[in-house]
């Protein structure tokens, strides 16, 4: 595509925006995997190629207009290289699965493999198999994890050739970039060429490259969905193509083995057919029916082996993200609960909340058909932005298929006078005045219980929270059993955590709780916010406790770095400054300071034999108190020449809770 521009003195000059923005993702490509040349030697050669061909790839844009079109189909291999090359380095730089589903679904290929069906099987093996961090598993409001397969039955089966190949740890990952990909190529030969260049964002932008190596599957239906939108209104056309034609809902039937999130666009599509079967003379009901037996067909077909082998097993997974009581979570509505403490915690207003939009939208659809025809996709994000778990994924990953149905389907010549049938306009006002009204009930009230933090217990040098302290009082009039959990403001749910007190809660009783972290990963850093949470089964409820956190203040150590040994009996300083979590200076006196001393060996940590101001050689826990600069100046003598480095650290001792640590200064001590 060329970009057209007054180039001054009545002179237009062309851009060529798709080599434009395949070569900048090319070099962007290269720059992200500049760096772990170190570990994969082959990584900066490739680096280094794609930034070169992105430039000269820009050179010759301009150069020669003629080859564009090259260009940017050699950009677009380019990026899938580099983005292939990226995936297989962040594999092996962090190896565990990030996201309990694709753990899931991988050893749900395994056992298949072995004979044994997933859906009638515990997976709770798959956690350590593909070694899912505690944080990322997907719990109940009871407090325990799921642990059976809750998609239907192409989630895994994609999977199965591969493995059954003999790849093993990663392959659900690899299986994904790849449809990933795939589902980027295509799109690029199905845009108009103006526009096809934006599959090189699909392909590029972190939001969904996250996703992809995130262990989010949905790029698995990504190439169905594409497809089954695909000019999805020809389907009532007797002179389209017979092949294309049925080719979107058996693409459709697809997409819906592999996961929840493709069953919302069914209704909207069938409503389309039905739209375009009225607006042609044709009857109403026989082509959406046609085209309900093109999805049904397809998903029968992959699923039905396990609806004979078990049929409530394969029920109660494949319906587990729409009715069970799962923890919330996500980026829209219920952000606001779960991190600025509003609304009444009640989760199922914001179920009844998402149903209704969700009928909202369809009665809007169809009686602004020709408005909404080339837009209707944005209604199932928005949907699921109003419900308990609205996560990113959700709200984002359809976007690409908005793009393909929008360009792809006849435009609609908008009626001059439309009269809109009283029933519709009924429908509409019914459940917008009910969306409201079960919106401003959800944020109407108190929650269940509240909640109070009156203290933690710190780990010291490791900067992390184990314990912590909660007052709890029960506001409801029946006795609930709460389960708790610790949020810090970074935005992940962590595991559930173990709790000393009362199991069940009289209406109006108060009860003191001590939280323990069940392990490492729960522990919020000490220098994050965080609030306590606690969940009820019955009713489903989630009640927050305000922030909670530590004096904002941290130490830094100087001289920060000595790089030259320094000699023993001669006295030096340490300065240690008071900072604001930003790097601001703090001027406050008074204050104490604790400096540490230490050295570690190959598998040891010994005492080190350093005075800090005329203490004993070796002391540890050496307290200053800091002037009207916020400086506390600690004067340090090496005594011995030892064969370890030794290191210093400072933090804020705070009653035995100590916060702040500084960075740390390594200093070898010579004759």
């Amino acid at each position: 595509m060329q970009l057209k521009f007054d180039g001054g003195q009545d002179k237009f000059t062309s851009v060529p925006i798709g080599v434009l923005v395949g070569s900048l993702f090319a070099i962007d490509w290269g720059y992200r995997l500049w760096g772990s040349g170190l570990v994969y030697p082959a990584t900066t050669w490739l680096s280094v190629i794609l930034i070169g061909f992105g430039l000269v790839s820009l050179l010759l844009a301009f150069a020669f207009p003629l080859m564009e079109k090259k260009l940017e189909f050699i950009s677009l291999l380019a990026s899938c290289i580099g983005f292939a090359w990226w995936v297989y380095t962040q594999i092996h730089l962090s190896p565990g699965y990030q996201t309990d589903e694709i753990a899931f679904d991988q050893y749900a290929s395994h056992l298949l493999l072995q004979g044994i069906n997933p859906y009638a099987h515990s997976l709770a093996l798959a956690f350590r198999r593909y070694l899912v961090p505690p944080t990322y598993y997907t719990y109940l409001l009871s407090g325990q994890p799921v642990v059976s397969l809750s998609y239907p039955a192409l989630s895994f089966l994609l999977y199965t050739p591969v493995m059954a190949l003999g790849v093993h740890m990663h392959a659900a990952l690899y299986v994904d970039a790849f449809f990933w990909m795939g589902s980027s190529v295509l799109l690029w030969f199905l845009l108009p060429s103006q526009i096809r260049w934006i599959a090189f964002l699909v392909l590029g932008f972190m939001m969904f490259d996250g996703n992809v190596f995130g262990g989010v599957t949905d790029a698995l239906f990504m190439p169905f969905l594409i497809l089954a939108v695909w000019k999805w209104d020809r389907f009532v056309d007797p002179t389209h193509p017979l092949l294309l034609k049925w080719m979107g809902p058996i693409m459709l039937g697809l997409a819906m083995s592999v996961k929840q999130t493709a069953w919302f666009l069914a209704p909207f599509l069938v409503l389309g057919i039905m739209m375009e079967s009225k607006r042609s003379g044709q009857s109403w009901w026989r082509n959406p029916l046609r085209y309900i037996v093109g999805v049904a067909v397809p998903f029968l077909l992959v699923n039905v082996p396990f609806i004979v082998w078990d049929p409530i097993a394969w029920i109660q997974g494949s319906l587990l993200p729409l009715v069970s009581s799962t923890v919330p979570q996500g980026q829209g509505i219920v952000g606001l609960w779960l991190y600025d403490h509003v609304g009444n915690g009640h989760m199922e207003y914001l179920k009844l909340l998402g149903a209704f939009v969700l009928v909202l939208e369809m009665l809007l659809f169809v009686t602004y058909y020709s408005r909404f025809k080339r837009s209707w996709i944005l209604f199932i994000p928005l949907a699921l932005f109003w419900t308990e778990r609205s996560l990113f994924e959700y709200l984002v990953d359809l976007l690409p298929i908005l793009l393909v149905a929008a360009i792809s389907v006849r435009t609609i010549i908008q009626d001059k006078v439309s009269r809109i049938p009283r029933l519709s306009k009924y429908g509409i006002g019914i459940f917008s005045s009910a969306s409201l009204l079960v919106f401003c009930l959800s944020f109407i009230g108190g929650q269940p219980l509240k909640l109070q933090v009156t203290g933690v217990q710190t780990t010291g040098e490791l900067g992390l929270i184990d314990s912590v302290s909660v007052h709890v009082i029960n506001h409801e009039n029946t006795p609930v059993s709460p389960h708790f959990t610790v949020m810090e403001n970074t935005g992940q749910l962590p595991t559930f955590w173990l709790s000393s007190g009362p199991s069940t809660l009289l209406p109006k009783q108060a009860a003191d709780y001590t939280l323990s972290a069940p392990n490492v990963p729960a522990m919020p850093s000490i220098t994050n916010n965080l609030s306590v949470d606690a969940f009820t089964t019955t009713p489903a409820t989630i009640s927050t406790s305000a922030d909670f956190y530590l004096p904002k203040m941290v130490t830094v150590l100087s001289p920060r770095a000595f790089n030259t040994p320094v000699k023993i009996g001669v006295p030096f300083s340490l300065t240690v400054q008071l900072r604001s979590t930003s790097g601001i200076p703090l001027h406050l006196s008074g204050v104490p300071v604790t400096l540490n001393q230490v050295m570690y060996g190959p598998n040891y940590v010994s005492t080190a034999s350093s005075t800090i101001n005329g203490s004993q050689a070796g002391a540890m826990a050496v307290t200053s108190i800091t002037n009207a600069s916020g400086q506390a100046v600690f004067t340090v003598q090496g005594q011995f020449v030892e064969p370890l480095p030794t290191f210093f650290e400072a933090d804020i001792p705070n009653s035995g809770q100590p916060f702040g640590y500084s960075n740390i200064a390594s200093i070898n001590f010579v004759k």
